[in-house]
């Protein structure tokens, strides 16, 4: 985002405000107009700092972004095949050895030359096909497999989970506990932020999967997890996260704009809403599970992490789940509503503002703002729980 924000020259700087009233309608019709006329308007703005000393630019954005705003020339990247098609073959003859060590050269060679001829130079697909390799138990499986290997990355995220269906015979009317698993894990990565380390990943899916008993019975091993959606999920330095943008952007997709053949595999489908609601519901469960105290008071605000192997998470990520699925859903706005009348909400507050001195100032006050937030849309219970904390 730019704002241009002109003021007058001599006046103090608590004057600031007044120069933006009076000059920010004239400018941003201005803005507006040599936005719409020129492309390049931006450095219409670049040039009018450079110019005139007293006019200031505010640029907001993400750090990346805004490095290349101010280069004139905004750097271009361009991969083209002929440049790394060579990668791509060494990246295939050092993999397929360790894939189909168990098989013959000539095998390997019929492998390695079905792969180049495939690829289209997405080192991901290679990725994907090798992985399955791995799976294969006989010459019929290895060519079986590079025959029904799709070309585009579309395909190959259907034919994954179609495989997950088939090998834990799960069906749409009848899911597997894999299948339950994987749809689980697959909204929890989805629906959060940031990368998942693997005890969030494992609660966050223990929570959605706990229907009675202890939140501990259905926590899940790595295996567990790698089992159930390993192939569309990546682990970097700990953290979890999906494999691509394009499987994301797959797995989002509105059910009217897949293909005819991806109603078979529907059940994967994920409706992000739905996703930010079932975590958000997980939250609540596990907030309610657990003894907050008194943080501002009782000096327990250093030691909730470690007693409660959930609560960061859920301090951190709860008012953004909440923000993303209050929309429109009337159980999260019931549970909302219960949740702000209760002693939780104002330790969980408690705990933010005790521990904001060890946090940056940009996540407090991110995490303040998705708060404002829920307290608005949920404003009449405040006054209620306000006078319950009073009372107790």
């Amino acid at each position: 985002m730019v704002f241009s924000l002109p003021y007058l020259k001599r006046q103090p700087l608590v004057h600031y405000g007044h120069a933006i009233r009076e000059n920010a309608l004239q400018h941003r019709r201005l803005f507006s107009y040599q936005t719409r006329a020129h492309p390049d308007a931006r450095w219409y703005h670049l040039d009018l700092v450079k110019n005139h000393t007293n006019h200031h630019l505010l640029l907001a954005g993400r750090e990346g972004s805004l490095r290349t705003f101010l280069k004139r020339a905004g750097p271009r990247l361009e991969i083209m095949e002929n440049f790394i098609r060579g990668d791509i073959e060494k990246l295939i003859d050092a993999e397929i050895h360790d894939s189909l060590k168990s098989y013959s050269q000539a095998i390997r060679d019929e492998a390695k030359k079905s792969l180049e001829a495939k690829t289209q130079v997405m080192f991901l697909w290679v990725t994907l096909v090798l992985k399955e390799l791995r799976r294969c138990f006989s010459v019929k499986d290895v060519r079986q497999t590079l025959q029904q290997v799709p070309h585009d990355l579309d395909r190959e995220y259907h034919r994954l989970l179609l495989q997950l269906m088939i090998r834990t015979k799960g069906s749409l009317a009848k899911p597997s506990m894999s299948m339950k698993r994987a749809r689980y894990l697959l909204w929890s990565v989805l629906a959060c932020p940031e990368p998942m380390t693997e005890n969030d990943l494992c609660y966050a899916y223990a929570m959605q999967a706990n229907v009675n008993g202890t939140i501990e019975d259905d926590l899940i091993t790595t295996d567990g997890i790698m089992d159930a959606c390993g192939d569309l999920l990546r682990v970097t330095e700990g953290l979890y996260h999906i494999i691509h943008t394009s499987a994301s952007e797959f797995l989002m997709r509105s059910k009217n704009k897949w293909e005819p053949e991806d109603t078979d595999i529907s059940y994967f489908q994920v409706n992000l809403t739905e996703a930010q609601r079932s975590m958000s519901l997980a939250c609540f469960t596990y907030i309610r599970s657990i003894d907050l105290g008194y943080p501002l008071t009782d000096g327990s605000a250093s030691s909730l992490s470690s007693r409660y192997t959930f609560f960061s998470y859920v301090a951190r990520y709860l008012p953004f789940h909440l923000a993303e699925g209050l929309q429109e859903n009337d159980q999260v706005c019931l549970e909302t509503s219960k949740f702000v009348r209760t002693h939780h909400l104002y330790a969980l507050i408690g705990y933010l503002v005790a521990t904001s001195q060890s946090s940056t100032q940009t996540d407090f006050l991110e995490s303040m703002y998705y708060w404002g937030e829920i307290f608005a849309a949920t404003w009449m219970q405040l006054d209620q729980a306000f006078n319950l904390e009073l009372n107790r």
